[in-house]
């Protein structure tokens, strides 16, 4: 069977970093601040799809459901990744996403594979994402992608939305 080709967004990179992407009060006035804690950032993502671009990566899209399984669209792969999610309090109080993937899967960027918990603060995660919506718009619960992923090339949901049929509302 061959190995799933993944890891989610910049996550591993991102555990690497101490420094926030979130810079300014401008940057955080954006959202409410509840969503920078575990309750609230689990409140965000519960039910919700994100889309994010990188270089390295190309563009994936993430449906994390109520019940902490996560949906993973990873450009190239013939199938979905599918693993889980939570969120939880850093030692500075601070909110942070965790995402679990299969022991299989491997990430091209980071060379490295699943199986492991692996966490990113709240302010990062949530600045690095291009667009998010609620709900499950792409319907990536049901271990169904649309298409495969082209990789480096750089989608939206509107793009995305238009290629598999859907219309997909993005919000803050």
């Amino acid at each position: 069977m061959p190995r799933l080709t993944i890891l989610a967004m910049f996550l591993l990179s991102a555990c690497s970093s101490g420094s926030s992407k979130i810079d300014s009060e401008s940057d955080l006035a954006r959202y409410p601040r509840s969503v920078f804690e575990e309750q609230g950032l689990h409140s965000r993502y519960s039910n919700a799809t994100s889309l994010d671009y990188t270089t390295k990566h190309g563009t994936q899209v993430e449906y994390t459901s109520s019940d902490g399984r996560a949906f993973l669209w990873y450009p190239g792969n013939s199938r979905l990744v599918i693993g889980r999610w939570r969120t939880e309090t850093d030692k500075h109080g601070s909110g942070r996403i965790c995402f679990k993937y299969p022991s299989s899967s491997y990430n091209p960027v980071t060379q490295t594979y699943g199986g492991s918990w692996s966490c990113v603060r709240a302010a990062d995660y949530i600045w690095g994402e291009e667009e998010y919506a609620r709900g499950d718009p792409l319907n990536l619960s049901s271990r169904n992608m649309p298409f495969v992923m082209p990789r480096e090339k750089k989608l939206t949901f509107s793009k995305i939305g238009k290629i598999a049929g859907v219309g997909i509302n993005p919000s803050l």
